[in-house]
């Protein structure tokens, strides 16, 4: 097929991955399990420049610490590997304990915590988790809320939080405003609980990583009724493609679907290349799936750059959590 913009190096987008599992995958489903020998050739297939990594060893297994350093031995690949370190409360109550767990995070070299509130974890109470967020928010530290199971036979990151659970992550996050929690692969096949987004509406400081959370769920008018009663929030669909939602301005695409011939052309022309986001959802699924939909997709270099990192980037920036290291090379390609 011939197309009017020649296919750039995959070098010259310069895409990140701001989710990456390493290690063995509680899910049998993976195509493949990262592990350091296969890692970077990997992503260096697929043009990956950047991923921050996580591992279910730090998060199934107790003490969590062992896994942690794990993940930053892992991390010690590559510079363009950026560990994410898995916390619980400490077992001994009191800032002593608690600044301590945040200086051996930041000492080894961890940018992000994953705090697991959900079942295995410790429950969103905030008498049980004060003494840790005041140390994270002395050092200014983005948190992850990780509602996923911690049982080592269903150990993933995805989980939905009950009402009670969001009730109890409130008082959290009001009780600390200026630190920033994320809250992290909260849904499933039936969308997120309902109080989430009216607590984000109350709460500046609570964000959404949503990249699978209409998955097979949510109908078109359904996205459009939320995203009109909640304007502030910057939805992105992932595995899910409408062009009816995506006139309204604080809606996005996450690109891993596999589309129609033109789809993405043609949604790139009616909306514009800032609507669409590249997602790999690795390694769940191939990186392939979605990278080579846009790499090869008739548009314009500036907008494949675009749809693999910059829109990302901007999102990530808005929300607080785009990492120091990246936002003078993404200023400067946005501003080329």
């Amino acid at each position: 097929m011939e197309t009017r913009h020649p296919i750039p190096a995959i070098d010259d987008l310069q895409p990140f991955d701001t989710c990456v599992v390493v290690g063995r995958l509680a899910d049998a489903a993976a195509p493949v399990n990262l592990t350091t020998e296969n890692v970077l050739p990997v992503l260096d297939r697929y043009g990956i420049r950047e991923a921050l990594v996580t591992s279910n060893f730090a998060r199934l297994h107790r003490p969590h610490r062992r896994g942690n350093a794990w993940t930053v031995e892992f991390c010690t690949l590559s510079p363009r590997l950026h560990p994410v370190w898995v916390f619980e409360p400490p077992v001994t109550p009191g800032r002593e304990a608690a600044r301590a767990a945040v200086a051996e995070m930041r000492g080894q070299g961890a940018r992000v915590a994953r705090l697991l509130m959900g079942q295995g974890g410790a429950a969103p109470l905030l008498w049980w988790w004060q003494d840790l967020l005041k140390a994270l928010r002395e050092r200014r530290i983005p948190c992850l809320v990780d509602f996923g199971s911690c049982d080592y036979f269903h150990g993933s990151t995805n989980g939905v939080p009950n009402d009670a659970q969001v009730d109890g992550l409130r008082a959290i996050v009001l009780a600390f405003p200026n630190l920033h929690f994320i809250l992290s692969h909260a849904c499933g096949g039936l969308g997120i609980a309902g109080s989430v987004l009216p607590l984000m509406q109350r709460c500046p400081n609570l964000h959404l990583d949503i990249s699978s959370i209409i998955n097979h769920a949510w109908r078109a008018e359904v996205l459009e009724r939320v995203a009109k009663e909640f304007p502030s929030i910057d939805f992105i669909a992932g595995h899910w493609f409408a062009h009816s939602v995506l006139r309204l301005p604080n809606v996005y695409c996450n690109m891993w679907s596999l589309l129609p011939l033109g789809a993405l052309e043609r949604g790139v022309r009616e909306y514009g290349a800032e609507k669409f986001l590249y997602g790999s959802d690795a390694f769940l699924n191939p990186i392939s799936a979605g990278i080579g939909l846009i790499v090869h997709a008739d548009l314009p270099d500036e907008d494949k750059r675009k749809i693999l990192g910059l829109n990302q980037a901007k999102l990530l920036e808005k929300a607080g959590v785009l990492p120091a290291k990246l936002r003078q090379g993404y200023h400067a390609m946005c501003a080329g």
